[in-house]
């Protein structure tokens, strides 16, 4: 079963190509706090950006179940 998160950024990130404030939404198999791997594949489609997933942490974002 998939599990639906909605992210919002607290700082910028990705150099700045993110502002604070951006939000999107991200899935995962497990309903635990994302995983930061499956987030940034989840940056890549919504916004075209390549982050590696050890430059993102989840302190940089407000976590919400949907």
């Amino acid at each position: 079963m998939a599990y639906g998160f909605k992210l919002t950024t607290k700082q910028p990130i990705a150099g700045g190509k993110i502002p604070k404030g951006v939000s999107f939404q991200h899935t995962e198999q497990s309903s635990s706090a994302p995983q930061m791997s499956n987030v940034a594949k989840t940056i890549k489609s919504e916004f075209g950006i390549d982050i590696s997933s050890s430059a993102i942490s989840s302190s940089y974002f407000e976590i919400k179940k949907l």
